[in-house]
């Protein structure tokens, strides 16, 4: 290793930068394969080894950091401990914490036969362990921009193609793991059935959360497809990332083997049945139709009927095979679909709505309390149990989740499904303005360089960033964020570094 040339280095690096990228569907990684002070997300294992290649060729070479990176990441980090710190100083809810849910704490405890029944001693182990997790979670978030940075300088080609070709293998381990889930969706094909029992286990531990997520098989609301994700609205995220990148292949180069790829990807988006993965195609694709209407040209005409019918084709596909695993004979058509896969998204008595609205209101509310620098990281729990709505206290899921924490204290946690909701519950509003200060960095960068939305690169870069933006308006931010964020805020430094020079 201390023989190692820059450009070999670089070449390492560039290899883990892929592997992020290929690897964001493996978030929920079985115990036996993660460290528990590390995390379940694959991503996270791969950042760390590439950061000991970044501290070494630092090390080594002394070559320039990003300082806007660098700056963001002290204050991203200080302002959450500040909030922990401050959080665990008014914290009314110690009756709820046992020794006994802080593992490393108690083995301290029956190792030196040490008594903690005082609060003090709870509140700096909880410092120290969140702040950790704190420190850890910023890193991963910050760390991919500075690759994308480090790695390409100004040389937007070749981190546009490197990205296209990592999309590319991304998007092919999806559809190849896909290949058995459809048979066993649309066939119920007992040999696809075992395959997917055998391998599910391996990328997630089965109802580790919850009692019951995620399930070894997705058959809830008649079959729905996941890919290699623990749940369909993740692979939806994930194919947010992807399907732009696989259009602007299609757009240059019209060639048979993509345009298949492109078919069967949208086929397994239809199959998901994701609230979440309907909107954001949408959105996607009427961003990207408004492009090419903006730019009109015979050829983006072309594309534009190419997509409808695309997207056409796939959906009828989809249809006209119903999933066997359906129980009602009632055959499913476009306007059923629509209205229980979109329309739906608006209706709160529809599948998980009445428990997703609760829990986003809930956490609003807990925000609320303490607005400026919020409850604390990663401390919102307990303080959403006397905050919920009237209308979700007989709700199922939501009954799971008090019972849970009531029984497990910080072993269990409501889950985050909005991130603005969730930044501001936790971090308040100095906290949320912090969170989206790179977006509104980013939004006056393009209005600085609004000649770049003339350009069909920089606008898949764009659509991709939008997905990811609207993607956490119900859920927390998967990695393909910080990708996406690193992505579009290379192009646009190298951009504006090409111009000064």
């Amino acid at each position: 290793m201390f023989f190692m040339e820059q450009i070999l280095l670089k070449k390492l690096q560039k290899i883990f930068l892929s592997l992020v990228i290929i690897l964001v569907p493996f978030i929920w990684l079985p115990q036996k394969f993660y460290f528990s002070s590390i995390g379940p997300n694959a991503v996270s294992y791969i950042l760390l080894i590439s950061l000991i290649f970044f501290v070494y060729e630092y090390y080594k070479y002394k070559f320039k950091v990003n300082k806007t990176v660098l700056y963001f990441f002290i204050v991203y980090v200080s302002f959450q401990i500040i909030s922990l710190l401050q959080g665990l100083i008014i914290y009314p809810y110690y009756d709820l914490i046992d020794v006994s849910q802080l593992t490393k704490l108690q083995y301290l405890s029956d190792k030196f036969n040490m008594s903690f029944n005082n609060n003090i001693i709870i509140a700096i182990w909880l410092f120290i362990r969140e702040s950790k997790n704190i420190i850890l979670s910023s890193f991963y978030f910050c760390f991919i921009p500075l690759l994308f940075l480090h790695l390409f300088g100004t040389d937007r080609q070749q981190a546009f193609s490197f990205v296209i070709k990592t999309i590319l293998v991304l998007i092919s381990l999806l559809c190849i793991y896909s290949i058995p889930e459809i048979l066993y969706l649309k066939c119920n094909n007992q040999i696809a059935t075992n395959i997917l029992k055998f391998i599910n286990p391996f990328l997630y531990d089965v109802s580790s959360a919850h009692g019951w997520w995620p399930p070894l098989l997705w058959d809830y609301n008649g079959g729905q497809l996941r890919s290699l994700c623990p749940e369909p609205s993740f692979f939806c995220i994930i194919a947010a990332l992807c399907i732009p990148f696989l259009l602007n292949i299609i757009y240059k180069k019209f060639s048979f083997k993509y345009i298949f790829l492109f078919l069967l990807f949208i086929f397994m988006l239809f199959m998901s049945k994701s609230r979440t993965g309907m909107v954001l195609f949408l959105i996607e694709i009427f961003i990207l139709i408004s492009f090419l209407l903006y730019n009109f040209s015979k050829k983006n005409l072309f594309f534009i009927v190419f997509l409808l019918f695309s997207i056409s084709f796939s959906m009828i596909l989809n249809l006209s095979i119903p999933n066997k695993l359906k129980q009602e004979n009632k055959k499913e058509t476009l306007i059923s679909y629509i209205d229980d896969n979109l329309v739906s998204t608006v209706k709160t008595d529809i599948r998980t709505n009445n428990t997703r609205f609760a829990n986003i209101i809930t956490m609003a509310k807990v925000g609320l309390s303490k607005p400026v620098l919020g409850v604390g990281t990663h401390l919102k729990d307990a303080y959403m149990i006397g905050n919920i709505p009237e209308f979700a206290m007989k709700d199922y899921e939501t009954t799971l989740w008090i019972t849970q924490l009531k029984k497990e204290g910080l072993k269990s946690n409501f889950p985050a499904l909005n991130q603005y909701i969730y930044v501001f519950a936790e971090n308040g509003i100095i906290g949320f303005l912090i969170f989206i200060s790179p977006i509104i960095y980013i939004l006056y960068m393009i209005c600085k360089n609004k000649i770049l939305l003339k350009n069909f690169d920089f606008m898949t870069i764009l659509i991709v960033f939008i997905g990811q933006l609207f993607s956490m308006l119900g859920h927390d931010y998967l990695m393909t964020y910080p990708i996406s964020l690193g992505l579009i805020y290379f192009y646009l430094n190298s951009y504006s570094k090409s111009n000064e020079n």
